[in-house]
């Protein structure tokens, strides 16, 4: 495991060759410390659902804006507009899926949850990345939530994570709202950190 923090010139190139090559990256987010994986690689996520033992549970995953959203779900009209006005930001959006994904991502489902998150260093990855990547909260399912690297770490045996990246402590901000857009009239699937 190689741990690295943001004045390391070489933090953004390492994610994303750890990305890659199929390696798990513990990052920050928005909302918490988040284990990241590229959601094309089936290896990568199996590995992921192994040490986080969520084999029936669907990502989210993140992406770099609307446009890039579009490539992997059908974004309809109410969809946009809610971007428009919340991404990036803590709002998870689950919309039908296009054919490329991954069903290990959706855990077979036909939907897929997307978010463009707000952190730094998401952005950074999103923007340098060529595919999307997951986002699930950085604790085995059911486990607790991490506001940092030593409350992360301390949940997974060593070789789970590849890279870490660590800004040090994150406000204890509640997770993403998440919001079902397939339907005419959206339901809230979680409440989170943007108001209802």
């Amino acid at each position: 495991m190689l741990k690295v923090t943001l004045d390391d010139p070489n933090w953004l190139q390492l994610a994303y060759e750890t990305l890659d090559t199929g390696g798990i990256v513990l990052h920050p987010t928005s909302t918490s410390y988040g284990l990241a994986v590229d959601a094309f690689n089936e290896d990568a996520i199996k590995r992921l659902n192994n040490i986080c033992n969520r084999h029936d549970k669907p990502y989210i995953v993140l992406v770099k804006d609307i446009e890039d959203a579009k490539k992997y779900a059908h974004v309809n009209k109410t969809a946009k507009e809610l971007m428009k006005k919340y991404w990036p930001g803590p709002l998870t959006i689950v919309l039908n899926k296009k054919d490329s994904i991954l069903d290990v991502v959706t855990a077979g489902q036909e939907t897929i949850a997307l978010r463009q998150d707000s952190h730094e260093v998401t952005k950074a990855i999103s923007n340098a990345y060529p595919r999307p990547y997951t986002s699930t909260s950085a604790n085995p399912s059911g486990g607790k939530t991490p506001y940092s690297v030593e409350e992360a770490l301390e949940q997974f045996d060593e070789g789970d994570i590849d890279l870490v990246i660590d800004v040090g402590e994150l406000p204890q901000t509640p997770p993403s709202t998440i919001v079902d857009c397939t339907r005419t009239k959206p339901k809230i699937l979680r409440t989170g950190a943007i108001a209802i």
